[in-house]
C-alpha cells in the first residue's frame, strides 16, 4: 500500500508541475532559456512537450502498468531534475527552475537541492517497494485513475478557459440591423 501511496504522491507532483507549465508556457520557456542546458532552437519544442510528458507520466504512475519500469524512470527523472538544479546553482544562474510555473517561483538554492534529494530518496524507496511488494487491487487503481482523470480534466478546462479570448467565451455582441 505504501508503494501505491508514493505513486499517487509522485503522480500528483508531476501533474501539478505539468499543468502549471501549461498554464504559463512563456515562464517555463524563459526558465529553460535561462538555465542554458538546451540549445536555443529546442526550447520551444521542449517547453511544449515536457508539460504533457509530465501529465502522461503521472497517469502511468497511477495506472500500475509496467511498475518497475515506471518506477525506474521516475527515479531517473528526479535525478535529472537534481542535476539541472545543481548545474544552475554551480553557474550561479539568477533563475528559478520553472518546475511549477508561476504558481511557485522558486529560486534554486541549497534548500531546493535538499528537497530534490528527499524526492530521490522517496523515488528510490518507491522503486524498491514496487520491486518487492504486491500491487494494490485493480479496483483501488481504477478509482485513483478515475479521480485523477476527473481532477485533471477540470484543471485542463480551467487552463483552456483562462487562455481563450473573451470573444470566444462570451460571444461578441452583434448590432441588430433592421
Amino acid at each position: 500500500m505504501l508503494a501505491f501511496m508514493l505513486s499517487v504522491y509522485f503522480a500528483a507532483l508531476l501533474m501539478a508541475a505539468g499543468f502549471t507549465k501549461l498554464d504559463n508556457p512563456g515562464y517555463f520557456s524563459a526558465a529553460l532559456r535561462a538555465i542554458r542546458l538546451l540549445p536555443p532552437w529546442s526550447v520551444p519544442l521542449a517547453s511544449a512537450v515536457i508539460p504533457w510528458a509530465e501529465i502522461l507520466f503521472a497517469f502511468l504512475l497511477i495506472s500500475g502498468l509496467f511498475q518497475i519500469v515506471v518506477a525506474t524512470v521516475n527515479l531517473a527523472l528526479f535525478i535529472f531534475f537534481l542535476m539541472i538544479k545543481l548545474t544552475a546553482l554551480r553557474h550561479k544562474l539568477p533563475t528559478g527552475c520553472g518546475c511549477f510555473g508561476l504558481s511557485l517561483r522558486q529560486q534554486i538554492d541549497p534548500a531546493t537541492i535538499i528537497v530534490s534529494l528527499v524526492f530521490i530518496v522517496l523515488a528510490t524507496m518507491y522503486l524498491w517497494l514496487v520491486s518487492w511488494t504486491t500491487p494494490v487491487s485493480i479496483i483501488v487503481r481504477l478509482i485513483a485513475l478515475l479521480s485523477f482523470l476527473v481532477f485533471s480534466g477540470a484543471i485542463l478546462l480551467r487552463v483552456i478557459h483562462r487562455h481563450l479570448p473573451k470573444s470566444l467565451l462570451y460571444g461578441e455582441v452583434q448590432p441588430i440591423h433592421k
